[in-house]
C-alpha cells in the first residue's frame, strides 16, 4: 500500500508538471502571438504571467531575452531592458555559452542610455570571452563606437551627447569628393557640425515627445526595420556564406570561351589636312623622321588633334572606315600613303599598336566569372532559403482556405450558400 501511495504521488506530481509546463508553452505562444499582431505591451503582461509559473532557468532565461527586446527595440525604453538583461546576468556564470547574448545586449542598451564606458566593457566582453559569437564583429564595432564617444576631444556637446573629433572627422570623409570641398573650410566644417548638431537636437525632441508611438510613424519605422532585417538576413545567410568553388570558375570559363574573345584591334594617330599638297608636305616629313605628334599638333584640322590624334582600339568595320582598313593593312610604327577621305579632306595615318584576335585569360575575366556565377548562386540559395522559410512558419491563402471551408460543407451535403441562407434565416 506504502508503495502505491508513493507511486500515486510521484504520478501527481510529474503530472502537474507537465500540466504546469503546457501551461507555460501556451503563454508563450500567446506572447509570440501579441507581438506578431504589435501588441507588445499585452505580449510583455504574457511573458510576466509565464515568469510567475517557475519555469525551468533556461525558459525565464529565455523570457527575459525577449521582455528586453521588445521594451528596448519595440517600446523605446531602455531602462527597462536593462532591468530584464540584468536579471538574466544572474541566472548564470559569465563563462556560460550564452552569456554573449546578454552582454551584447547590454552593450545596445548602455550605449543608447549614454553610459558609454559600460557600453564599451560590455562589447569589450563579447569579443574577448566569446571568440566564436555570433556578436563577435559586431561587438567589435561597439567597442570603436564607443571609444569615440569616449574620446575627450569633443567638438560639441548637444543635450548631453557629446561629438567627438573623430566622428566629425569620419563625417567629412563619407561626403563624395565632388561636395567635400564645400566643407573643408572653417565655414564649411561649422556648417557641417551645426548639421549634425541639429540632427542629434531635432531626434531628440522626437523621441521626448515620443512621436515613435504614432501609427504612421510606427508604419514608417516597421517598414524600415523590415528592410534592413531582410538585407542583413541576406547578407549573413546567403553573400557571406556563397562560395563559389573554383573547378566551378574553370569550368564555366572553358565551356563558354568564345565570351572572352576579343577581336584584332588596331590604335594609329591620324593627320588630317584640307588638301594634297599639304598632305604631301607633311607625308614626307613624316617618312624622314619628325615626330608624328609634333606633324599633328601642327597641320591636322581634325577635333582629336590636341589629344595628337589618337584613335584608340579600333575594331574592323569601326569608323572611319577607310583609315580603319588601312591600319589594319599596315604594321607597328609604320606610316600610311596619303588617304583620300573626299575631295577637301586627306588623312595620313601612323600605327601605334595592333592586336590580333585573341581570347582572355581565366586571370583576365576570373572576377567577372566569379562575380556571376556567385550572383545566381545567391539566388538560388535565397529561393531555398525562401520555400524553407514558409515550410517552418506556414502560409496560408484566403482562396485556400475558402476551398477547404466549401470542402467541408460539400462532405456534410451542404454548401455555402446553404449556410449563408440559413444564416440570414437565423436572424430573421
Amino acid at each position: 500500500m506504502k508503495k502505491a501511495a508513493l507511486a500515486l504521488a510521484i504520478f501527481a506530481m510529474l503530472a502537474g508538471f507537465a500540466r504546469a509546463k503546457s501551461n507555460v508553452d501556451a503563454l508563450l505562444e500567446t506572447a509570440q502571438e501579441l507581438i506578431n499582431k504589435g501588441d507588445y505591451e499585452k505580449a510583455l503582461e504574457t511573458f510576466d504571467k509565464a515568469l510567475c509559473m517557475d519555469p525551468p532557468k533556461k525558459v525565464v532565461f529565455d523570457i527575459l531575452l525577449n521582455m528586453a527586446d521588445l521594451e528596448f527595440d519595440r517600446l523605446e525604453r531602455p531602462e527597462d531592458a536593462l532591468k530584464h538583461l540584468l536579471m538574466a546576468k544572474n541566472l548564470y556564470p559569465e563563462r556560460h555559452k550564452r552569456m554573449d547574448e546578454v552582454y551584447y545586449r547590454l552593450g545596445l542598451v548602455y550605449e543608447k542610455l549614454g553610459r558609454y564606458v559600460d557600453a564599451a566593457k560590455s562589447f569589450e566582453t563579447v569579443a574577448t570571452k566569446y571568440r566564436k559569437s555570433k556578436y563577435f564583429n559586431d561587438a567589435l564595432d561597439g567597442v570603436e563606437r564607443c571609444f569615440r564617444k569616449n574620446f575627450k576631444e569633443y567638438v560639441a556637446v548637444a543635450g548631453g551627447e557629446p561629438i567627438t573629433r573623430l566622428e566629425f572627422d569620419e563625417r567629412l570623409e563619407n561626403i563624395p569628393p565632388f561636395f567635400r570641398s564645400r566643407y573643408e573650410s572653417e565655414e564649411g566644417k561649422k556648417e557641417l557640425l551645426d548639421r549634425m548638431i541639429d540632427e542629434i537636437l531635432i531626434t531628440k525632441e522626437a523621441e521626448a515627445r515620443k512621436l515613435y508611438l504614432l501609427a504612421d510613424v510606427r508604419k514608417e519605422l516597421e517598414q524600415e526595420r523590415s528592410k534592413v532585417l531582410q538585407r542583413q538576413l541576406f547578407e549573413k545567410e546567403i553573400r557571406e556564406k556563397v562560395k563559389v568553388p573554383e573547378k566551378e570558375i574553370v569550368k564555366y570559363y572553358r565551356e563558354n570561351r568564345e565570351k572572352y574573345k576579343s577581336p584584332a584591334r588596331v590604335t594609329f594617330r591620324r593627320i588630317v589636312v584640307k588638301d594634297r599638297k599639304t598632305a604631301e608636305e607633311v607625308l614626307k616629313k613624316a617618312r624622314a623622321g619628325e615626330p608624328f605628334d609634333s606633324l599633328v599638333a601642327e597641320y591636322s584640322v581634325a577635333r582629336d588633334a590636341k589629344s595628337g590624334g589618337l584613335m584608340q582600339n579600333l575594331t574592323k568595320g569601326s569608323e572611319p572606315k577607310a583609315l580603319v582598313e588601312t591600319g589594319f593593312k599596315l604594321k607597328e610604327g609604320q606610316i600610311s600613303d596619303i588617304i583620300a577621305l573626299d575631295d577637301t579632306a586627306f588623312a595620313i595615318i601612323k600605327v601605334v599598336r595592333k592586336e590580333p584576335t585573341h581570347y582572355k585569360s581565366l586571370d583576365e575575366v576570373r572576377s567577372q566569372i566569379e562575380g556571376n556565377l556567385k550572383s545566381k548562386l545567391e539566388m538560388q540559395k535565397w529561393e531555398e532559403f525562401r520555400k524553407a522559410l514558409r515550410k517552418k512558419y506556414g502560409v496560408q491563402y484566403v482562396e485556400d482556405l475558402k476551398k477547404e471551408a466549401e470542402e467541408v460543407l460539400e462532405k456534410s451535403g451542404r454548401k455555402v450558400e446553404d449556410k449563408k441562407t440559413e444564416g440570414k434565416e437565423k436572424k430573421e
